[in-house]
């Protein structure tokens, strides 16, 4: 259990750090949202392949099917989260993404039949009151966008939550860095196959409609040649995802084999508030990263932490099916 304490303590780390570093990148190195997210999974496979161990030809046959899935939800996770960040900052999407809470028992019990207690429901409404109201604190001409973003990343996160889940159940003697291998596997060449039909986009849009993207703000996320040769895009997104990515896989595998829900959701409860620290903390010595924040803005806070506290201190549901992983992720 302590050990599990641990990896749960070093996975919301290096979530907070992974978030600050992004919206950095995003926001003030101007880093494209796709080839920037693209280009983590790429080289967080790398990573991963590196530190692989040997699986079995079974092992490797019922596991790389869920990782392609993994990938692809992955990928999607990070563009729509990416995206979320020129809107508002790390510390709020952190607490806006403590919908997940919601999101993850439904499908818990729509996959797995595993009812939720009363107890729990009524932390789930107190995390949505919390969220509705956050959400209309902020400017009216972000709401919507952040609304719908924020629940794509949800969505994605939740459903990959699911996704490792079933892996889990179907291969319970794979060890962390096998399924480290099989995910290295299916990032590094997803984000070959991505970044390859991004780069036939940018060279489109050059050769035969030069400027198309520019005159056409909504469709800014595609990237133009300029965005795949971004020099200051191609280091920052490739040393974040090596080095951080890649541990946050490590650690989210090695978290689901050795700690509870309940002692990862101790931990999960804090991110907001460590991430606001680390923006804080960068703000002192470089770009100003910190939300402004009113008093309001706090009070919904601790609202949203509130109702995670207690779904975790209230008394669970005894059943005897596995327990579920659903707040275990990032």
């Amino acid at each position: 259990m302590k050990i599990g304490a641990l990896y749960a303590l070093l996975s919301i780390i290096t979530w907070a750090i992974i978030s600050v570093i992004t919206r950095f990148c995003i926001v003030y190195l101007e880093a494209n949202i796709l080839v920037f997210a693209t280009l983590q999974i790429f080289s967080a496979g790398v990573a991963l392949l590196l530190i692989r161990k040997p699986v079995t030809r079974e092992g490797w046959r019922s596991g790389v099917k869920y990782s392609w899935l993994y990938t692809i939800l992955q990928i999607c996770r990070n563009f729509f989260l990416a995206a979320v960040y020129l809107y508002i900052t790390s510390t709020e999407t952190s607490l806006l993404i403590n919908g997940e809470i919601v999101v993850t028992t439904i499908f818990a019990y729509i996959f797995f039949k595993r009812r939720p207690h009363a107890s729990n429901i009524f932390g789930m409404i107190v995390i949505m009151v919390g969220i509705v109201l956050f959400i209309q604190s902020l400017p009216e001409a972000i709401q919507l966008r952040v609304s719908v973003l924020m629940s794509a990343v949800i969505i994605a996160s939740c459903t990959r939550a699911i996704v490792v889940e079933k892996t889990t159940i179907a291969s319970p003697n794979t060890t962390t860095r096998q399924k480290c291998g099989i995910s290295g596997f299916t990032m590094f060449w997803g984000g070959i196959i991505v970044m390859s039909a991004l780069t036939v986009i940018a060279i489109g849009e050059h050769i035969f409609a030069p400027g198309f993207f520019d005159s056409h703000p909504s469709w800014f996320y595609l990237p133009r040649i300029e965005d795949i040769l971004h020099p200051t895009t191609i280091v920052s997104a490739c040393l974040t995802g090596f080095m951080l990515t890649s541990l946050s896989t490590y650690l989210y595998y090695a978290t689901l084999q050795t700690a509870t829900a309940e002692t990862f959701m101790t931990f999960r409860a804090f991110q907001p508030m460590l991430t606001y620290g680390l923006e804080s903390l960068v703000a002192v010595y470089a770009i100003n990263l910190k939300p402004d924040l009113d008093i309001k803005d706090y009070i919904l806070g601790c609202v949203i932490i509130l109702g995670s506290f207690l779904i975790l201190l209230m008394p669970p549901r005894r059943t005897k099916q596995l327990e579920p992983k659903q707040y275990m992720t990032d």
